[in-house]
């Protein structure tokens, strides 16, 4: 009675183009068609439906106790500080909810394959617990020369024709390929 109705995946390749994707209910197995950028923002849309009809008992019916876990295979897959589990509000019957989830696959992680398992419990009134599992498997790629300057300063703040000016960079390289500074 619970439905995963629709996922809809935003990413940037390793050629700097935004690609969207959409999968439906009916896909366990979920592959993007092209690879994820590393660095870049990672978007995810959930549409999640209650399928109990409006006739059925209106106190059984809502599903409560809704959650929603993001669960990498490789911890370092994503930046930062990420919360990998979400307390959704109850839906009553017929009712949809979207979740919107950004993220940003690490800069540090190794080209190649990661799954995400994406896991959608709740409860009904008869406390009948129900469970969605979805793996969406991304492939995590990097451009062979990919050099950026992280952070740039100009000391002093203030300049004048007097000063001299240092200008310390910050450099990262993001490709595969190594490269001589």
């Amino acid at each position: 009675m619970l439905s995963l109705k629709e996922l809809q995946v935003k990413y940037v390749n390793d050629k700097d183009n935004t690609l969207e994707e959409e999968f439906s209910s009916s896909e366990e197995k979920l592959d993007l068609d092209d690879g994820v950028k590393a660095g870049s923002e990672f978007k995810m849309s959930l549409i999640i439906e209650n399928l109990f009809d409006r006739d059925y008992d209106n106190d059984y019916s809502t599903l409560d106790d809704i959650t929603l876990e993001i669960k990498p295979e490789e911890k370092d897959l994503i930046k930062g500080d990420f919360n990998e589990e979400y307390d959704l509000d109850s839906l009553d019957a017929r009712d949809k909810i979207t979740q919107d989830l950004n993220f940003v696959i690490s800069e540090d992680i190794d080209a190649g394959e990661y799954t995400i398992e994406i896991t959608l419990t709740a409860q009904d009134g008869k406390e009948v617990e129900y469970e969605i599992t979805r793996e969406l498997t991304i492939k995590v790629e990097r451009t062979n020369d990919d050099v950026r300057i992280i952070k740039a300063e100009v000391n002093p703040a203030t300049v004048s024709c007097e000063n001299k000016v240092l200008i310390p960079i910050t450099i990262k390289n993001f490709g595969t390929s190594d490269q001589v500074f």
